[in-house]
């Protein structure tokens, strides 16, 4: 698999045992019904969420109103530390997908940590540096990919991240995925990626349904990149 897809897995890593420990005594459990804004940009930070159930959607926004889908999280991962760093207000929008659960370490509890057990401060800098190289990746993909090749590469990622392995072969996304958040995950029209995504069909890389997308061949999709 490239390098660039490590990358991107490694955006989604967890934080240390330890680490989630002290974070979790310090949380206040919270729930989302499917859809529910968990912040929108330039909302003032507040805390320190992390996922116990369900998903979040990350979201971009362009002037013109389109949107773009720049991850999607899961359970065991952690979020919103940047304006907590930067004390400036949220970049993006933030969603739940599906019923979801969540821990909120208050503002005043994560920065008391901080300062209490000053060790905590590495595995954040090491998440914020792995998040930068995906954006950075993000950036290049924008500017020097065309859109099958894009769309292949998102479809691997997604694979990787969300991926549960079926028993007749292949490997089904672990996600309600109609082609209308493909499309916000590429930047393109749902048009476009339709007809692109009948084509990895034919040639028998990936199986459709609706909202499920099962990979049949990673090598396929893998030779676009």
């Amino acid at each position: 698999m490239p390098d660039n897809l490590l990358i991107h897995k490694e955006f989604l890593r967890t934080l240390p045992e330890a680490l989630t420990r002290e974070l979790e005594a310090r949380a206040l459990p919270k729930r989302y019904p499917d859809g529910a804004v968990i912040f929108r940009r330039g909302d003032a930070a507040h805390g320190l969420f992390g996922v116990r159930a369900g998903r979040v959607q990350v979201l971009g926004h362009g002037g013109d109103g389109r949107e773009l889908v720049l991850t999607v999280l899961g359970p065991g991962e952690w979020f919103g530390e940047l304006s907590l760093f930067d004390g400036l207000p949220r970049a993006h929008d933030n969603v739940a997908i599906g019923e979801t659960e969540l821990w909120l370490v208050p503002e005043r509890e994560f920065h008391a940590l901080l300062r209490a057990r000053p060790e905590f401060w590495p595995p954040f800098a090491e998440l914020l540096s792995h998040r930068l190289r995906m954006l950075f990746h993000f950036v290049e993909d924008a500017v020097l990919l065309d859109l099958p090749t894009r769309l292949a590469k998102r479809i691997l990622e997604l694979a990787g991240d969300h991926g549960a392995e079926e028993r007749g072969g292949g490997v089904a996304i672990d996600l309600h995925l109609p082609q209308e958040d493909l499309a916000a995950m590429v930047g393109a029209t749902r048009e476009a990626v339709g007809r692109h995504l009948k084509r990895f069909e034919r040639e028998g890389w990936i199986e459709l349904a609706y909202g499920r997308l099962v990979v049949r061949s990673r090598d396929g999709l893998a030779s676009l990149l």
